[in-house]
């Protein structure tokens, strides 16, 4: 799974892409200056619900969290959930790989 999203205002707008390995679980948060987040190998977790939280901004500091919610049974063989939180508010979702 890949996808892209916006936070801030146009002058401060900060572009963040989030990457899902669909075979190792391997995931990559960044932005087109640093990397906010990496993860080791996690395809093979038992957990259904994975949370990625972090602070994006240098003077207008925004709260994002990254949602990541999959079927109980065999959750790979099933398209997975994304939800974008953005300072607790939802601006959008993401399904599938």
């Amino acid at each position: 799974m890949q996808f892209m999203f916006s936070v801030g205002e146009d002058n401060n707008k900060l572009d963040i892409h989030f990457r899902r390995d669909p075979w190792f679980g391997n995931v990559t948060i960044e932005t087109k200056d640093e990397t906010l987040l990496a993860t080791g190998n996690m395809g093979f977790s038992f957990d259904q619900v994975n949370e990625y939280k972090f602070l994006v901004g240098n003077t207008d500091k925004h709260k994002i969290r990254i949602r990541h919610s999959r079927f109980c049974f065999a959750g790979g063989l099933f398209p997975q959930t994304y939800q974008v939180f953005v300072d607790e508010k939802e601006v959008c979702k993401h399904c599938g790989f």
